[in-house]
């Protein structure tokens, strides 16, 4: 098995049903929880399930934007896609 291979497994299990052969790891985590219990914080130096869980998704985002090569594409003045930009990254000013 590859890297990519690795990581596609891993990140399925994570985020696929279909992969993780049951409910995503979101779902499970917050099952049975009501939103007001999904967004206390249980010290004032603590912080939510909600904000753990979304700090969780923006750092993995970070990460693969850095590691996977993003191709950015445009739309053409007629509806087609254009020229690719190779080598750019995503989320990046």
């Amino acid at each position: 098995m590859d890297t990519v291979g690795f990581f596609l497994i891993g990140h399925g299990g994570l985020h696929s049903a279909d992969v993780a052969g049951g409910p995503p790891y979101a779902d499970r985590v917050f099952a049975g929880l009501t939103d007001d219990q999904m967004r206390a914080r249980p010290a004032k130096t603590l912080n939510s399930l909600v904000w753990l869980l979304w700090h969780m998704a923006r750092t993995e985002d970070v990460a693969v934007n850095l590691v996977v090569p993003v191709v950015l594409k445009y739309w053409t003045m007629n509806g087609s896609v254009g020229s690719t930009c190779p080598g750019a990254r995503s989320g990046r000013a």
